[in-house]
């Protein structure tokens, strides 16, 4: 439809100026959620798996080796497992202030091992919770596991937290679309964010970061100065 042509249209345009800057726009999808949206469970995990929030801070370390299992070498060791272990210390801090939770399926099969996670937080003047880093190790994928880790995670918040609403962010092309359960077509939103788009990993969930930048060159320069411009001249 014409809305969408728009939104393609305007998605290139504002591609090619992130372009000139040295950036790359990854449209990002946003899963927004209301109780009565939950779709019941169809894969419920069998007797070899359990799902249940993590005990932090006592269990943080566990989830950062999840997590950097998850990673796959995409980044630089030890650099990216001190970011983690930092990130989960502040997720304790916050479960601990009754913010949110974090949650794991854990593999008996495996000597209870961690095998897929992901937080739900809320903040404490908002009324609805975000999912953080949602991933499941790369062993382990496409087995039904995240679906069962957000359903259960979507019912904790619900039922437990109070949360009236649910928020993830999701590459287009991740099967957390899928996993999330949403069914309500007008719950499904696009937003830009700045970050290489994750390309040939089916089943990977993986974590958005903010604006990664290259090398900055004379033209790039001179791009930043014609958004600059072309900013001032919307304001005046």
């Amino acid at each position: 439809d014409r809305a969408s042509d728009r939104q393609h249209l305007a998605t290139k345009l504002a591609a090619a100026d992130f372009a000139a800057l040295g950036l790359t726009l990854s449209v990002t999808t946003v899963l927004t959620q209301q109780r009565n949206q939950l779709c019941e469970a169809t894969r419920p995990l069998g007797e070899a798996y359990s799902v249940r929030p993590l005990r932090l801070p006592e269990e943080a370390e566990i989830a950062v080796q999840c997590q950097v299992e998850c990673d796959e070498g995409e980044n630089e060791m030890p650099g990216y497992r001190r970011f983690r272990e930092h990130q989960m210390a502040r997720y304790a801090a916050m479960q601990q202030a009754g913010l949110g939770h974090w949650f794991g399926v854990f593999a008996h099969t495996d000597s209870a091992k961690l095998v897929a996670d992901c937080g739900l937080f809320r903040d404490a003047q908002s009324s609805l919770a975000r999912f953080q880093h949602v991933e499941t190790h790369p062993q382990w994928r496409r087995r039904g596991l995240c679906t069962a880790l957000v359903h259960f995670a979507c019912r904790f918040g619900y039922e437990l937290m109070g949360v009236p609403r649910l928020v993830m962010l999701a590459d287009p092309a991740d099967v957390a679309n899928r996993a999330a359960g949403v069914r309500a077509p007008h719950g499904v939103r696009c937003a830009g964010r700045t970050r290489p788009a994750h390309q040939g990993r089916p089943g990977a969930h993986r974590r958005l970061v903010h604006a990664e930048g290259r090398r900055r060159s004379a033209a790039a320069e001179e791009a930043r100065g014609r958004w600059r411009g072309r900013d001032r001249g919307r304001h005046q």
